[in-house]
Formats: structure tokens, C-alpha cells, sequence
């Protein structure tokens, strides 16, 4: 019999009690699993029961086909032009342009075998799930399945963490000056996002343009820490850091707005926030290279950061990189 269950940092979480839809709601007692869509639809799941040793019976993954992306190529590469000519006036500086891939299931697939297929293929640092059946908690149920390599935000008492990642290629040696360039242009935006909750001269950038290998790819990674000002709560965190900068654009705002225009599918959990609180102890990660189930799809987003240095191919390239092992995976049969 399948039942509700998530994995996250690590803990197995079983036995789902509660359901909230604000940062607000959320209490010190108990795990908390948020699911925090791009477009702000907030949901945390609270369960009772945990284990640290993860033993989940082996289940096998049905794979997936017939994959259909919400932008071709050639409208992709336009609106990359759109973001550049928006560039040029001004309105913003940069843009994380992003398609949808969607494959169509009459079923419902297994998170657990998805994520088993993960953790042994494509093992990231943030390889997790979470599986609340429809009618448990909440009418349509959540599922997702994150090999998210990114940290959006780490909490320890009031001390916090953020560490985005911009800039990915093949390898180190095909990194280009735009990527550098792009990466701290979004480090000095988590820097402004987390200095709105910090103590006044905490915010420090501890590590800045790190290269480090996932499967298939390098990705250039900064940390930005900070201490919290005294009695800030979640609401004040998400509202002051999210959506996340690493996954919109400078200035944030005019990037949102310009996301909205040009880009014709919802991401979704998709470049939202996944991750587990323990009253003042958290880990989220940006929800990139990440699978949901919604509107009897499995939808995988991909995306680049757009600059006025942007080849537009190239763009469209990174797209296809980003998505490649992991649409494979989830492709293939066990």
C-alpha cells in the first residue's frame, strides 16, 4: 500500500499531520517540508514520525517519453534577444530565461522509485523527494523529486547561508568571462536580499567563485553568510530572499516582470524553493534539475542566465546540458 513520505536532509519523514500555506504558519515543533513554488504558492508539510536510516524497499521506475518543450528552440533563442534589447534599455541587467519539458502520464508515478533512480545514477547534494498522496492533507497531493545541486538557504540558530550557483559548462576550461562575470553580479544580490534580516555589517561573502563538478557539468558557486536579526521569523526570510536571486535576474523585480512576459508555461516548483525545517535548524535548495508531477504531467525545467555577452545558441545549449543526464534518466527503463 503506497502512504505519504518524504526524504529530505537526510531524514526519512513519514505520517504527514499538518498542511500550511504560509511561512507564518509553520511552528517549532515537529519536521516541516516546504514546497515553495516559483510563483509564491507556499506549502508545508508537517510529519511526525523520522528515521535517519533510510531503508525504502527498492520500487521500480516506469520511464518516461514523449517529451515536448514549452519553448523550440528557435522561440527560445528570440527571447534571448528580447532579454538583450531589454538590457540595452536599461530595464534590467540580467535574466534567468527558463523552458518547461513536460511529459504527459495518465498515472500517477512513483516519487520514491524516481528518487531511488537518482541517488544511485546521479547522486547530488540535495537528492530528495516528497510524496503526499491527493486527498491527504491537500485535494491534489504534492510530489517532487529534486537532484537539485544548489543551496538556496541554511539555518543554524540565527545564523544563515546562501550559496548560488551561475554560471555551468562542460568544464572548467569552457567556463567563459560572461559566467564569472554574471556570478557575482547574483552573489552581490543575495548579499542585498539577506542584508534586509541581517545584523547590521554580518553579511559576508566566505567563498566566491568556486568551481565544482556535478555529473556532466562544472558550475561556478559563491557562499554569502549573515546573522539574523533578532526574532526573525520564516514569513520575514521568504519574503526578504525569494524567489530566489540566482533563478530571476538583476534587478529582481524587473526580471520577474519580464520572466512573466516572455516565458508561456508556469514554472512551478521548478526554480522555487524544496528543503526541511527543525524549529531553528533549515536546508532548502533552489528547486533546479527537479521533476513534479502537476496537471497529469511530469515537468522538468531547464534554463540560462541571460546576458547583453549571451550567444543565443549557445543559451540553448546550456538549456539542453542542464536537462540531458537526468530527462535520460528518467527516460530509461530500470
Amino acid at each position: 500500500m503506497q502512504t505519504s513520505s518524504a526524504v529530505v536532509a537526510g531524514k526519512l519523514l513519514t505520517n504527514p499531520t499538518k498542511i500550511v500555506s504560509s511561512p507564518s504558519e509553520i511552528t517549532n515543533d515537529g519536521y516541516w517540508v516546504v514546497l515553495a513554488h516559483f510563483e509564491s504558492e507556499f506549502r508545508a508539510v508537517q510529519f511526525s514520525k523520522e528515521t535517519t536510516a533510510i531503508e525504502i524497499k527498492k520500487q521500480k521506475f516506469d520511464s518516461l517519453s514523449n517529451w515536448t518543450s514549452s519553448l523550440n528552440e528557435q522561440q527560445y533563442q528570440q527571447r534571448v534577444l528580447a532579454v538583450q534589447e531589454a538590457i540595452r534599455l536599461g530595464t534590467v541587467y540580467q535574466v534567468n530565461l527558463c523552458r518547461i519539458l513536460s511529459s504527459k502520464v495518465n498515472y500517477r508515478p512513483s516519487a520514491v522509485a524516481l528518487w531511488q533512480k537518482i541517488t544511485e545514477q546521479h547522486p547530488t547534494r540535495y537528492t530528495s523527494y516528497l510524496d503526499l498522496l491527493p486527498g491527504e492533507l491537500d485535494d491534489e497531493g504534492l510530489w517532487f523529486v529534486s537532484a537539485s545541486p544548489e543551496l538556496f538557504l541554511k539555518r543554524s540558530g540565527d545564523q544563515i547561508w546562501s550559496a548560488p550557483i551561475k554560471g555551468t559548462a562542460v568544464s572548467a576550461s569552457a567556463m567563459l568571462e560572461k559566467d564569472y562575470a554574471e556570478n557575482i553580479m547574483i552573489t552581490d544580490m543575495v548579499r542585498n536580499d539577506l542584508g534586509q534580516i541581517a545584523q547590521t555589517g554580518s553579511v559576508k561573502v566566505t567563498d566566491l567563485l568556486k568551481l565544482e563538478q556535478i555529473p556532466g557539468m562544472v558550475q561556478l558557486v559563491s557562499t554569502v553568510s549573515a546573522i539574523l536579526k533578532p526574532e526573525t521569523g520564516w514569513a520575514e526570510i521568504f519574503s526578504a530572499t525569494f524567489p530566489p536571486a540566482s533563478v530571476t535576474g538583476a534587478p529582481k523585480s524587473s526580471a520577474l516582470k519580464l520572466i512573466s512576459e516572455l516565458e508561456n508555461a508556469p514554472r512551478s516548483g521548478y526554480c522555487g524553493a524544496f528543503g526541511l525545517i527543525d524549529g531553528n535548524q533549515a536546508e532548502f535548495a533552489v528547486g533546479i534539475r527537479s521533476f513534479e508531477y502537476r496537471w497529469g504531467q511530469v515537468r522538468f525545467g531547464t534554463g540560462a542566465g541571460i546576458t547583453l555577452g549571451s550567444d543565443p545558441e549557445g543559451e540553448w545549449q546550456e538549456t539542453d546540458l542542464k536537462a540531458a543526464r537526468l530527462i535520460k534518466l528518467a527516460s530509461t527503463d530500470d
